[in-house]
């Protein structure tokens, strides 16, 4: 056929070149297959090497949890001490377990305080002084554990990992101060349950929230003390009091920027108390007290409205006073609508509703009296029935 198509004619092939050239095409394909096989083969064998590599691993994390959660459990100081250092250690290197590493940090942070004298005569007495506590090696135990979490948090510490995305779980049954000040959390959740015998503070103070939730369950109480979000922003985030009973605390909400997300006292008792957002922005989301509110402030000099929600929905007859220092009440804020009886420091037995509502970048306030502290201005009061 080739000599049919014009091709030139080609020298013919004897037997042994024949051979050859078979013999070589043979060689060929069989070198292709060994090196496929030879291939396969390693890559098997590689893949053998990282399943034990990982198996080994595995092994080594389980045994340094081991190694940690035992010294937790021993009685001196230096070994719980180096049991804390050793589990927060290993929350950075497996962050496939880092909640289950979280989850016993929180565990030993709600350990009741023992004396050091007697420690199974029960829990430290909860009159003990702030020298007596810082002299009980519990106490110092539980600071050292707190401020570990507290270093993965913020973001200034200069800690290699981030504990962010993860639940917190404190009962602070025996925490006399919780310090998470400057945390960046997202997408985390923490949950504060049971009362202290004392007084105590929770610091949230100039946090960075973002999808996340941070809930004080019915069970949480507080006889006094601070609750702090000063200079906190939020971010599609939630605080949520559920059923709260405090008595004499404070609520810190100064310079607080509100981006949406939900800040909620509901259905709690709130007695001798003091709310302060001084300098607070609400750009978005809810505020809201829907509470059992006695002898309560409410402070808001200076802050910036410019939309969301602001709900007051009291029973008990209040006896505490809502001020709005720094509004100028004949010339408010565009936006702003104030009642004519509203005064820079106004008294209030019941406030059952007040609302702002996102009016084009703008809110609206309203407020509803009543109760016998209120008194009618009569300046205003001319200059309304004038109006009308």
């Amino acid at each position: 056929m080739w000599s049919v198509a014009g091709g030139p004619s080609l020298p013919p092939i004897s037997g042994e070149s024949a051979r050859l050239e078979l013999i070589k095409v043979s060689l060929l394909v069989t070198g292709g297959i060994g090196g496929v096989v030879a291939l396969v083969v390693t890559y098997r064998r590689q893949q053998l090497g990282e399943r034990e590599e990982r198996r080994e691993d595995v092994r080594l994390m389980h045994d340094r949890f081991r190694e940690a959660s035992a010294q937790l459990g021993e009685e001196a100081e230096m070994s719980q001490t180096a049991g804390i250092i050793a589990l927060a250690a290993l929350a950075d290197d497996w962050p496939e377990q880092r909640q289950m590493c979280v989850d016993l940090l929180c565990a030993f942070i709600q350990k009741p305080l023992r004396t050091s004298a007697a420690p199974s005569e029960g829990d430290i007495n909860p009159t003990s002084t702030d020298t007596d506590l810082e002299s009980n090696s519990s106490y110092r135990l539980q600071k050292f554990a707190i401020a570990e979490i507290r270093k993965r948090l913020d973001p200034l510490a200069g800690a290699t990992e981030n504990w962010t995305g993860l639940r917190y779980e404190f009962s602070i049954s025996h925490i006399d101060k919780l310090n998470l000040s400057h945390a960046n959390l997202i997408d985390s959740q923490l949950i504060f349950r049971n009362s202290p015998a004392r007084e105590s503070v929770i610091d949230f103070s100039h946090c960075k929230l973002s999808r996340t939730v941070i809930e004080f369950d019915e069970t949480f109480g507080l006889p006094g003390g601070k609750i702090s979000f000063s200079g906190a922003k939020i971010h599609s985030s939630e605080i949520r009091f559920k059923s709260v009973r405090t008595r004499g605390v404070t609520f810190a909400f100064d310079a607080l920027e509100l981006y949406g997300g939900l800040v909620d006292f509901d259905q709690g008792s709130i007695e001798s108390g003091h709310f302060s957002a001084w300098g607070a922005e609400f750009h978005g989301g809810t505020f809201r007290v829907n509470s059992l509110c006695k002898k309560v402030d409410f402070h808001f000099r200076g802050s910036e409205f410019s939309g969301g929600v602001l709900k007051f929905e009291l029973s008990g007859g209040n006896k505490g006073w809502v001020e709005f220092h720094g509004i100028d009440l004949e010339k408010p804020p565009r936006g702003v609508d104030l009642p004519w009886w509203i005064d820079e420091y106004s008294g209030f037995d019941s406030a059952m509703l007040m609302q702002l509502r996102e009016l084009s970048v703008a809110c609206r306030i309203r407020l509803q009296p009543c109760g016998t502290n209120y008194r009618r201005p009569r300046a205003r009061q001319r200059r309304t029935s004038a109006m009308r």
